[in-house]
C-alpha cells in the first residue's frame, strides 16, 4: 500500500471550480502582494474573526514569528508547540532568556530554528565571585558552543555586571565580530 505524504486532491476537487476563477483573476492582476486581493482578504478575515484588523502575511512560520515578537516575552519563558504539527512551526523563533545550562537537546533546537534569543546574563564566569552558585552559561561559552550555527542568535537578559551593556566596549565588539547579535529594547524582527 502506498501512502502519499501530502495528498490534497480530495480537498482540491471540492473547491477547484470556485477557486480557479479567483486564482485566474488574481494572477492576471498580479496584485497578490499588497494589492486589492490582500486588502479584501484582510477585511473579510477580520470580520470572520470578530476583530477590527487582520494582516495577511506569507506563511504560518512568519505569523508565529510576528506573534512571538509582539509578545515581548520576559523572564523565564519557553514556547510550547503541539507535537503533531507542520515542521515550520518549530522554525519560528526560540526565546530562552533564563537558561540554567546547555544540553545537547537545547543546542540542537537552537541550531534548528531561524532565530534564537538566548540568555546573556553574564559575559564570563568571572564577573561575580559567587558565579558558580548562579546557573547561567556565560556568553563566551555560548558563542563557543554555537560558533558553527547558522541560526541568527541574539543575546538578552543582561546582568548589570555584564560588560556587554557598554555600547563601545571590547566585549560587545567581540560578540558582533563573531557573528552574534545583541537584543535591545524595541527590537523588531522584519520577515
Amino acid at each position: 500500500m502506498k501512502i502519499m505524504f501530502n495528498d490534497l486532491s480530495k480537498q482540491w476537487n471540492e473547491i477547484k471550480f470556485d477557486v480557479k476563477p479567483r486564482f485566474e483573476k488574481l494572477f492576471n492582476k498580479s496584485d497578490f502582494i499588497g494589492g486589492m486581493a490582500i486588502a479584501e482578504f484582510e477585511k473579510n478575515f477580520a470580520k470572520y474573526c470578530g476583530t477590527k484588523f487582520a494582516v495577511g502575511i506569507s506563511n504560518g512560520t512568519d505569523a508565529l514569528k510576528i506573534a512571538l515578537a509582539a509578545l515581548r516575552l520576559e523572564g523565564k519563558c519557553g514556547i510550547i508547540i503541539p507535537a503533531n504539527t507542520f515542521i515550520a512551526t518549530a522554525l519560528a523563533p526560540t526565546y530562552i532568556s533564563d537558561l540554567d545550562y546547555w544540553t545537547d537537546e537545547i543546542i540542537n533546537h537552537v541550531n534548528f530554528v531561524d532565530i534564537a534569543i538566548l540568555d546573556g546574563t553574564f559575559y564570563t564566569n568571572e564577573e561575580i565571585p559567587s558565579y558558580r552558585q548562579i546557573l547561567h552559561p556565560p556568553i563566551m561559552e555560548t558563542m563557543e558552543l554555537l560558533k558553527e550555527s547558522t541560526t541568527d542568535i541574539y543575546f538578552t537578559h543582561f546582568n548589570h555586571t555584564n560588560p556587554i551593556v557598554r555600547s563601545g566596549g571590547k566585549e560587545r565588539k567581540e560578540v558582533k565580530r563573531r557573528g552574534f547579535k545583541i537584543a535591545y529594547d524595541g527590537l523588531i524582527f522584519n520577515f
